[in-house]
């Protein structure tokens, strides 16, 4: 006894400790599982599928790239990354499949003005002479003009929205390669091209045939010294983002065989 009045409050003290610690160890059991073990990881989120553009919609997309100068050799020309180029070709694909209808009833008319056009100049042609389908003619061949602008109107409405996903210097090559469309595809990047020029060399092509020394010799007298160098430029942007560009047509615009690899 003498013994423990001795220590007894070094005893008090020991017990005290051991209780406490008791309590501690059990608080978690009364609070249930910890925060971090109740967070789960999220799931992995799974790829999204890809969608194949099908051989319709594919010819429609086609058609509205070649008219609005958005070629694999286009995008390449204008030094576009695999990325933007995505972003490019997406959204002619999501504005083809939207005004699909649209296109359809303007290829309809078109194809409706040419038959009507034809079958009035083999009249003509048939004889015998009727003044009548004469004056058509004349008609006939503006309507068919009139929907063929319409057409190009409704396409050339995405042009804003694609100028947007291009820097300046993209702007400017896209916008020299709309307005070169009726040259030789040579020269479709050379900047500030006159109908005086266009003329000379396409009929130089038409008779020499392109890459040939006559048509060379006469793209020198012809051809300004700041349109060769962006020529050259563009050529050169082409060659090598061509396969990039491909890339992204893969990604935007996969077909069936794409979709499966």
């Amino acid at each position: 006894m003498p013994a423990f009045r001795k220590h007894y409050r070094e005893i008090i003290l020991l017990t005290l400790i051991f209780t406490l610690l008791g309590s501690w160890s059990y608080i978690p059991h009364l609070l249930g599982p910890s925060t971090e073990a109740q967070t789960a990881p999220p799931p992995e989120e799974e790829p999204a599928a890809v969608t194949v553009v099908d051989e319709p919609m594919r010819q429609v997309i086609d058609q509205v790239r070649q008219s609005l100068a958005l070629g694999n050799n286009d995008l390449a020309a204008m030094g576009l990354t695999e990325s933007a180029a995505t972003n490019v070709l997406t959204a002619v694909r999501s504005w083809c499949e939207q005004n699909d209808a649209n296109l359809k009833q303007a290829e309809q008319d078109i194809r409706s003005a040419e038959k009507s056009l034809r079958e009035a100049i083999r009249r003509v042609r048939m004889g015998p002479r009727n003044e009548a389908i004469l004056a058509q003619v004349p008609f006939l061949k503006e309507q068919l003009a009139s929907e063929q602008a319409q057409r190009q109107q409704l396409i050339e409405s995405r042009i804003p929205q694609i100028e947007s996903l291009l820097s300046f210097e993209q702007q400017a090559v896209w916008l020299t390669a709309r307005r070169n469309h009726d040259a030789p595809a040579r020269y479709r990047y050379a900047p500030d091209l006159n109908a005086v020029q266009k003329q000379v060399l396409d009929v130089a092509v038409r008779k020499y045939g392109p890459g040939s020394q006559r048509v060379a010799a006469l793209e020198d007298e012809t051809i300004w010294s700041t349109q060769k160098l962006a020529l050259s430029n563009t050529q050169t942007a082409a060659l090598a983002n061509i396969e990039t560009i491909a890339k992204a047509e893969e990604t935007a615009l996969p077909r069936e065989t794409d979709a499966a690899e």
